[in-house]
């Protein structure tokens, strides 16, 4: 299953830089590349306040077999508890700006 998580550059440097680790207790993902729009709008979560907010992202393989470690927020996002991260093997396709 593809994943797409957008972050501030701080996260997204961290993660690259083989920590793994998620700042913060609970990491959200979509399955949509639609939604990564509304995300990255300026209006998503306060980030009309904090500018650089989404600014970088990356895309997943998930396999389907460890969503059981995700709690499905919406249709359009599920949620990680950074508790769980050693439980799921992510593959980073791929990175982008947004």
């Amino acid at each position: 299953m593809i994943v797409y998580r957008v972050m501030c550059k701080e996260e997204y440097d961290s993660y690259l830089l083989g920590d793994n680790v998620f700042i913060h207790r609970y990491k959200w993902f979509t399955p949509s590349k639609e939604f990564l729009k509304r995300i990255t709008d300026g209006k998503f979560n306060n980030s009309n306040f904090k500018k650089d907010r989404y600014t970088h992202g990356i895309v997943f393989s998930l396999p389907y077999k460890q969503l059981k470690y995700f709690k499905k927020v919406s249709e359009r996002e599920f949620m990680l508890d950074r508790r769980d991260t050693q439980n799921v093997t992510m593959e980073i396709i791929y990175t982008f700006g947004v």
